[in-house]
């Protein structure tokens, strides 16, 4: 009776053990929005001022035209590393860290005011914005077996956190009668920490005992409310103006609740802090390493 027990245990034991492996993965690829939201809208206006001849009346009319911009700051190039511990052929444990580099998203507003047909001014603003950062994720993984096990489908599913830097940027031109001026300026969002989720799911091809390559669709989704807004650029006419600012102008913390006193010169401002969609779906690929 014993010899049948030891032998199942040491066939237990001997399977957990060639079973149990580390391995580390690094891929790279793009993010496109997932749930996407409107960032921002392009607006254009021409009101157009004509004197009746009759009564001296101003007559006024216009031209306006306004789209919206939608998307989710997490799109983008997108690059990976893993490492992760498989306990069975099956089920795994994988710690998953990712770079989003984020793309730009531009959009203006044009306002133009015209006098019997002669511009009269004219007020311009383009704006850039833009969030960039990280995110580690610990997932349970779950292989699928399939076929001879060379092609194995996988998938991962856990918790997610980010740490994230947007910046934001506008530039105002006016054109009043001929005279023009304008203000520019960059502002830093910072601080803070996203909680979200990902999961993914792939396929995964076995070269050897050791190197696999493999593809994964991966969603991510989670919101960043940052803490800090600190303007890193201000000009007036092309002439920096930075050092014109006082710590209080150039700091604000964000927050849900206001209450800022503006006698204190070096009083930290506070406003409403806006939050980012940073929901995304990335086409990966990359190389497994296994030990």
């Amino acid at each position: 009776m014993k010899k049948p027990f030891t032998f199942l245990l040491l066939m237990t034991v001997h399977y957990a053990a060639n079973s149990q492996s580390f391995y580390t993965k690094v891929s790279a690829g793009y993010a496109f929005p997932l749930a996407a939201e409107m960032i921002g809208y392009n607006y254009t206006g021409i009101f157009m001022e004509e004197i009746d001849p009759v009564n001296g009346n101003v007559v006024v009319g216009s031209i306006q035209k306004e789209e919206s911009l939608e998307g989710s700051f997490s799109t983008g190039f997108s690059a990976s590393a893993a490492v992760g511990y498989r306990f069975t052929d099956i089920v795994g444990l994988e710690i998953n860290g990712s770079y989003f580099l984020g793309s730009e998203y531009k959009s203006s507003q044009l306002f133009q005011y015209i006098l019997d047909d002669e511009l009269t001014r004219e007020y311009r603003t383009t704006y850039a914005r833009s969030v960039r950062g990280f995110t580690v994720s610990p997932a349970l993984r779950t292989d699928i077996p399939a076929g001879d096990g060379r092609l194995k489908p996988f998938l991962t599913v856990g918790p997610s956190v980010g740490w994230f830097t947007g910046t934001y940027e506008y530039n105002d031109i006016s054109n009043i009668g001929g005279e023009l001026s304008s203000q520019k300026a960059k502002e830093k969002y910072s601080g803070g920490v996203a909680l979200g989720i990902r999961s993914s799911l792939g396929i995964e091809l076995k070269v050897n005992e050791t190197i696999s390559f493999f593809a994964e669709m991966a969603v991510s989704a989670m919101r960043y409310h940052p803490k800090e807004k600190e303007i890193t650029k201000y000009e007036v006419d092309n002439e920096d103006r930075l050092s014109t600012l006082t710590e209080g102008q150039r700091k604000t913390s964000l927050v849900n609740k206001v209450e800022s006193d503006s006698r204190t010169e070096d009083y930290v401002g506070e406003e409403i802090g806006p939050s980012f969609g940073m929901n995304n779906i990335a086409a990966m690929g990359g190389i497994k390493i296994s030990f």
